[in-house]
């Protein structure tokens, strides 16, 4: 099952759902987002991507979706690197693990949830050669069944971060 979520100019149509799977939903109107799409994998694992426009440099970027100060200043409360090298999120009381499994620097940082065979998140930077326009895709292995749900999660998650570089940038 294939599930897509696209801003469109005319909210006129937001909140239908389409017997394509299609979901019109209405964005803020200060995002930049793209596109979304929820997919089944044969696993039975959910895993949610968007892309967002981002006004930044890619280094700058990097170390926000890498680091434990760069990451608590707009994705949890707290995260700390522990003794074995790895991430803890802390959301509240709500604490997670995660181990860094891949990452290119200034392109892509992959995290793997620990005690989770298949839950991962992974951040991809990318410039369009034409544009210049910088990229950051979010792929998220997904708790909920409700598409808009992480949406909304990532949305506003997404504006901090940007919140956090767009007013430096040249």
């Amino acid at each position: 099952m294939i599930w897509k979520i696209i801003n469109q100019p005319d909210f006129s149509t937001c909140g239908k759902f389409f017997y394509e799977k299609l979901v019109f939903v209405k964005k803020p109107p200060y995002l930049h987002c793209l596109i979304q799409n929820i997919t089944m994998k044969t696993n039975g694992k959910k895993h949610f991507t968007q892309e967002f426009e981002i006004n930044a440099r890619a280094h700058e970027i990097y170390e926000l979706i890498s680091t434990p100060d760069g990451l608590s200043q707009w994705f949890a409360d707290k995260i700390t690197l522990n003794e074995n090298g790895r991430y803890v999120f802390t959301w509240g009381k709500t604490s997670y693990s995660a181990e860094m499994i891949d990452y290119r620097k200034n392109v892509h940082i992959r995290y793997k949830w620990e005690g989770e065979k298949e839950q991962f998140l992974d951040f991809r930077i990318s410039v369009s050669p034409v544009s210049g326009t910088l990229f950051l895709r979010v792929i998220d292995s997904m708790d909920t069944d409700d598409p808009h749900e992480q949406a909304v999660m990532w949305n506003s998650a997404i504006q901090t971060l940007k919140n956090l570089v767009e007013v430096n940038v040249v």
